[in-house]
């Protein structure tokens, strides 16, 4: 099964924990709801024309996101991409 730190590495490069691609998904997915309307009715126009991907539709509709966001909102991917958690000594959690 593909997941969202799979398409995060096809998408861009990066090698993600499941949890930091997570809030990547959530974090561009807030994006495109607050700040780009259009984009974010393609992606639910998108989302009902997967046929039932069992597993992968996370998977399928995070890399639609991706691929917007780097064809129309490129500069802004580095305000939605995730910093790990820091303990209080300033080490990754």
């Amino acid at each position: 099964m593909k997941n969202k730190s799979q398409a995060v590495y096809e998408e861009l490069g990066h090698r993600l924990n499941n949890s930091l691609a997570k809030r990547f998904f959530n974090n561009t997915f807030i994006y495109l709801l607050y700040n780009d309307v259009a984009g974010f009715m393609d992606l639910l126009e998108y989302r009902t024309s997967l046929c039932k991907a069992k597993g992968n539709e996370d998977y399928l509709i995070f890399k639609f996101m991706l691929r917007h966001m780097l064809g129309k909102h490129a500069a802004e991917l580095k305000h939605v991409y995730p910093t790990p958690e820091l303990d209080r000594y300033g080490r990754g959690a």
